[in-house]
């Protein structure tokens, strides 16, 4: 919530400022507010792009992290491919050498 002045405050703050300092130091004391204020604002603007370097960092590693799991992921499904393959391959060698002995019995008992 930023404060609002309007006219009147702005008018009632330069008064008292003129009577407070004198007409000859005003300007050497608005020169300095105005550097204040600008090195408040560039050194908001500082954090600002140190804070959005630092998302950014964490976003990147967030990243790589998932890139990562998802590579180990591809890893265990080429793991789990070739356990599958060699699965099948017993299952189907299994049942050819229990078919060719039933094939064999038929072929040698027809007349």
């Amino acid at each position: 919530m930023t404060p609002q002045f309007g006219f009147s405050e702005i008018l009632v703050l330069a008064l008292l400022a003129i009577i407070v300092v004198g007409p000859k130091d005003l300007p050497i004391l608005m020169k300095n507010i105005g550097k204040f204020f600008s090195s408040l604002q560039s050194l908001g603007n500082e954090f600002k792009s140190a804070f959005a370097e630092m998302d950014a960092t964490n976003e990147i590693s967030e990243i790589q992290k998932e890139i990562s799991s998802l590579k180990d992921i591809g890893n265990y499904q080429s793991l789990l491919d070739s356990d599958i393959k060699e699965e099948l391959f017993s299952l189907e060698t299994e049942l050819r050498e229990e078919i060719s002995p039933s094939v064999k019995k038929n072929d040698g008992s027809s007349p």
